[in-house]
């Protein structure tokens, strides 16, 4: 039973979504972890095309940024927003703070 949770090129090929649910092994070797990185994109972008969540969306990031990290990669540039992009999400923040009953730790808890 635990050989059919463990992680392996072949099945990450098969199923993407499987870099969700299986650790990656501490001594994985590049092939592998090249491919759950590889899946790990593709599950991003299927969320932000498709289904955006949240929290899926963070596991899958920190599952990036370990992935880089053990294979040496460095960490990508963030790209700068356009100015319209920019003033939507001032103008979004301004109307948040502007709320009497926010919750104060809100996109902390994860």
């Amino acid at each position: 039973m635990a050989a059919e949770r463990e992680l392996s090129v072949e099945n990450l090929s098969e199923d993407h979504w499987l870099v969700l649910d299986r650790p990656i092994p501490a001594d994985a070797d590049p092939q592998l972890l090249t491919a759950a990185r590889d899946a790990a994109v593709v599950c991003q972008l299927e969320l932000q095309l498709e289904r955006p969540s949240s929290p899926d969306l963070k596991k899958i990031d920190s599952l990036l940024t370990d992935i880089r990290k053990r294979l040496g990669e460095p960490e990508p540039e963030p790209k700068p927003l356009d100015p319209e992009m920019k003033a939507t999400l001032d103008e979004l923040e301004k109307k948040w703070r502007a709320q009497p009953d926010k919750p104060r730790d809100r996109g902390r808890s994860r």
